[in-house]
C-alpha cells in the first residue's frame, strides 16, 4: 500500500464513525427534547421566557418544518408578551449550515401582542 492510501483509509474510517455517532445522537432526540432545548435557549440567551403548552413537532429533513401551538413569549423585564395559537416554519437546511436563515414558508395564526 502506498503512503497516501495508508493515511486516507483511517481518515475515511474515522469520518464514517463520526457521522454514524452524529446520526445516532440526532435520531435519539425526540420532539420533546427539541422543545426543551428551544425553551432553554430562549431563556438563557434573551430577556424573554418561552412557554409552549401545545403540540411541538420538528420534522427533520433537508427542508425541516417546525410547528408549535399555544406559544407565549413573555418579557422578563416588563409585562409585555406575545401569544400565538399556531406557528409553522419551513427552512432550508443548506442555508442554515452557511449561517443564513432562509425561510421557505411561515404561517402564524391568531397572534396577540401586549406591548
Amino acid at each position: 500500500m502506498s503512503k497516501i492510501t495508508s493515511i486516507l483509509l483511517p481518515l475515511i474510517g474515522l469520518a464514517a464513525v463520526l457521522i454514524a455517532i452524529l446520526a445516532y445522537i440526532l435520531s435519539s432526540y425526540d420532539n420533546q427534547d427539541y422543545k426543551r432545548l428551544l425553551i432553554k435557549a430562549v431563556d438563557n440567551f434573551s430577556t424573554y421566557k418561552l412557554d409552549i403548552n401545545g403540540k411541538f413537532e420538528l420534522q427533520p429533513s433537508l427542508i425541516p418544518i417546525l410547528s408549535a401551538s399555544a406559544i407565549k413569549l413573555q418579557s422578563k423585564v416588563d409585562a409585555s408578551y406575545i401569544h400565538i395559537d399556531n406557528f409553522r416554519i419551513q427552512l432550508t437546511l443548506a442555508a442554515l449550515l452557511d449561517n443564513t436563515l432562509l425561510i421557505n414558508d411561515l404561517q402564524v395564526e391568531n397572534l396577540r401582542a401586549v406591548i
